[in-house]
């Protein structure tokens, strides 16, 4: 690898990690909900806060395992929460994700609100 490679792979990471920060940030401010337009008023978001609600979705959806894991214990009991509660975290995970990755990846198309 020549010191030029690595330079780009080192502009590249730190490309991804502040985008990354906006979107932990963006998450934190709307205290880590689901910010489509519906939960806005029916206001359509801009471009910059459909990308940053995606990459944050991307980043976080793994969150939604041990999430789940907790409140189905809660619910039922230990054993439910280490085995159903998994898979239904699994599932969420994956939902959350996938959302994540199709409004970072769309996130210049307008919403359907507009």
């Amino acid at each position: 690898m020549t010191l030029t490679t690595s330079k780009k792979i080192f502009a590249i990471i730190a490309v991804v990690a502040i985008g990354i920060s906006f979107g932990l940030a963006q998450a934190a401010e709307h205290g880590g909900a689901d910010v489509s337009g519906e939960e806005h008023g029916g206001k359509s978001m801009t471009a910059g806060e459909k990308l940053t609600d995606g990459i944050s979705e991307t980043a976080t959806g793994w969150t939604e395992i041990p999430k789940e894991m907790s409140e189905t214990t809660e619910e039922e009991n230990i054993v439910e929460g280490m085995t159903i509660g998994v898979v239904k975290g699994a599932a969420e995970a994956v939902t959350k994700t996938t959302e994540g990755v199709v409004k970072a990846a769309t996130f210049f198309v307008p919403d359907e609100n507009e």
